[in-house]
């Protein structure tokens, strides 16, 4: 099935960035564009835009654009997702052990599975460092859609953080990222979390390490 945004494999940040930002910008245009022909029926206007659909078609579009089209609230959804995911790959890029790295795994628009994470960074398919969950969760609950608990799952850190050499990350709004890694929260965790801001924007990355083993 195809998805709004298709996911890119074995790239370099350049590559990742550079595509990414096409995709988000031609989201973003044809959601304006979309926007502008709401409906104003006040009594039915929640239930008439939550149906609202985005053309995706036609010439100039993104290679990695994999719809004709899509709901208006999900793509909003998904390019709030994208920004996040484009800090994500702006501060791995600089990072002095994360920037030789390569992008093997990027899924800007698919919930991840057991088999793989939102960003998977390494030297090869067979040597990953890095893993990532990436989202733009609008709250300040730790509880949240229960997302920090799928994103521990889906990281294997669900009972404890693994000690295979991979260094695993959840990179999210900074509202959601202060409720997480509240000391007194994770006082009792398993896990803690150490706090790096991306610089110029409003993300987090939160690396995610075993209690025994926080600064």
């Amino acid at each position: 099935m195809a998805h709004l945004v298709e996911t890119m494999n074995s790239v370099s940040y350049r590559r990742a960035m550079d595509e990414l930002h096409a995709a988000h910008s031609y989201v973003v245009e044809r959601a304006i564009r979309s926007m502008s022909t709401l409906p104003e029926h006040p009594l039915r206007w929640g239930a008439s835009i939550k149906r609202v659909r985005i053309d995706l078609s036609g010439p100039g579009c993104p290679p990695l654009i994999g719809k004709a089209e899509e709901r208006l609230v999900e793509a909003i959804n998904i390019a709030a997702t994208i920004e996040r995911m484009l800090d994500a790959l702006a501060w791995f890029s600089v990072h002095v052990d994360f920037r030789s790295l390569l992008v093997l795994e990027c899924h800007p628009s698919t919930s991840s599975t057991t088999s793989g994470n939102d960003l998977v960074l390494g030297l090869t398919p067979a040597s990953v460092i890095a893993l990532c969950e990436v989202t733009d969760v609008a709250g300040s609950a730790p509880g949240q859609n229960n997302k920090e608990k799928k994103d521990l799952r889906n990281l294997g850190c669900t009972s404890e953080v693994p000690d295979d050499g991979k260094r695993r990350f959840i990179c999210t709004s900074t509202e959601f990222a202060n409720a997480l890694a509240g000391q007194r929260r994770t006082s009792r965790m398993h896990y803690r979390y150490e706090r790096c801001p991306v610089d110029g924007t409003d993300t987090i990355m939160l690396e995610i390490r075993g209690a025994h083993l926080a600064k």
